[in-house]
């Protein structure tokens, strides 16, 4: 591109991105030639050959898009699933749910696919188009539905793997003309059929094996990304929306429901910033907490429970006892709270709540069904503090899925130790929701304020 062109502003915003790039730019990104120098990016793990494409850094709605299919958090890639569908010709918001395609069916095969198809797609020079879909919707060209045909994806897949089936021929008959040229006046002996067979069998094994490895060392970087780390974007968005809220004095926080996992996790997070949080912690075991005094507390944070039930060994003595602890203590904790003045009762209840619904995605529409008395216990609680609510005394209920982190309780350190000592990990499609400790920390921080 020629020096003038305008700086940190993505190609499809340009108003005419044609007087910008030069002729020799023109035949690098025909061929794309210039994708070339990222096999370095590749070679140090920073990118692999198959993902979606990396968006630049100011490219805000791409990345907003892709946050919905949860593809921030894959592996960026040479080229990818939207890249063969479409490239340059797509609209942001096409492009980010072919991306999530890609996240769905993530594994060997769909690379596969996406590499093949993309030597076709060059070889053709097809969706490439300077400005993108900006300039295709100057020039009026942008159709209703961008988005390849499956029939001419499913060709330029057939094209690639032609080609390379053709350069694989001619580089095995050119090693076969080496060999037979090497070895001419030697008698050859005829390979014993057992023998064949074993190095055809130690072949395909190599090959399998490669893949699994591949396609696991694909698997545990996107999962590696997807539950440990909040994505730039997200963060940058909440550091905007919280601006101007920086709290101007200490709050005082009472965390009701001594060792519990979260509640310790949360103090410690808060503890941070001693300058900004004065927190304490009330055990509820007993009845002591009654003559505790909640005036001059800005925020309850209500953690006591009972969790992880074994519903089908419960006498029904157990079961009082859930609904003693997780709703009548929760009631009474917050009608404490609003008799002293608090200002904000948060209930930590628990997607428990759900269990008993048959939608596979839960979303803020979802009526609440519980399916056993340890759900129904956490329901009532969650309904009764919900009314308590008034101009005066904010309620707020958090119903998260399984939490994880350091530290974290039930079966998911078992399998964090499993999975670290194991070379490969199982390829599972999981759809259940988890929550990372350190994000719902920060989540209820700034809720705080």
């Amino acid at each position: 591109m020629y020096r003038d062109t305008p700086k940190d502003m993505p190609t499809h915003m340009l108003k005419n991105p044609d007087k910008y790039i030069t002729k020799v730019g023109k035949f690098l990104r025909r061929t794309s030639l210039d994708e070339l120098p990222q096999l370095f990016q590749i070679l140090s793990g920073k990118m692999s050959i198959c993902g979606p494409r990396p968006a630049l850094w100011n490219q805000y709605d791409l990345i907003a898009e892709r946050d919905k299919y949860g593809v921030n958090s894959i592996v960026p890639g040479l080229t990818g699933w939207a890249q063969i569908n479409g490239r340059d010709e797509l609209e942001i918001p096409v492009k980010a749910k072919l991306d999530g395609e890609y996240a769905e069916n993530l594994g060997f095969w769909m690379d596969v696919k996406c590499f093949l198809g993309t030597i076709g797609a060059v070889l053709r020079s097809d969706g490439i188009v300077e400005g993108g879909t900006g300039e295709l919707h100057k020039q009026k060209y942008m159709r209703d539905e961008t988005i390849k045909k499956p029939s001419k994806v499913r060709e330029e897949i057939y094209i690639g793997a032609a080609v390379i089936g053709i350069i694989t021929t001619m580089v095995s008959a050119g090693i076969g003309v080496l060999t037979v040229c090497r070895n001419k006046g030697r008698i050859s002996q005829r390979m014993p059929k057992r023998n064949l067979l074993k190095k055809l069998f130690f072949s395909a094994a190599i090959v399998e094996t490669i893949a699994m490895f591949y396609t696991n060392w694909k698997r545990k970087a996107w999962i590696k990304n997807k539950f440990s780390e909040v994505s730039p974007k997200t963060m940058e968005e909440e550091d905007k929306g919280l601006k101007g809220m920086e709290p101007t004095a200490s709050r005082k926080i009472l965390i009701t429901g001594a060792g519990s996992y979260v509640g310790m996790a949360v103090e410690q997070w808060l503890l941070q910033h001693p300058e900004k949080y004065q927190v304490d912690t009330l055990d509820m075991v007993s009845n002591a907490w009654k003559e505790f005094d909640f005036s001059g507390y800005d925020v309850v944070y209500h953690v006591a429970g009972i969790a992880h039930a074994d519903v089908g060994a419960v006498t029904e003595e157990q079961k009082a006892l859930y609904y003693q602890v997780n709703t009548d203590l929760a009631v009474e904790t917050a009608k404490k709270a609003k008799a002293a003045g608090v200002k904000q009762f948060i209930f930590m209840s628990s997607m428990i709540v759900y269990s008993g619904c048959k939608e596979q995605v839960i979303t803020e529409r979802t009526n609440p069904q519980p399916l056993n008395f340890y759900g129904e216990s956490k329901w009532q609680a969650d309904q009764k503090v919900r009314e308590l609510e008034s101009e005066g005394f904010k309620v707020v209920v958090l119903r998260p899925p399984m939490i994880y982190g350091k530290g974290s309780k039930g079966n998911y350190p078992e399998l964090a130790k499993l999975a670290s000592k194991l070379p490969v990990f199982p390829i599972v499609r999981n759809k259940r929701s988890m929550l990372y400790i350190d994000n719902l920390c920060e989540k209820l921080k700034k809720g705080f304020e």
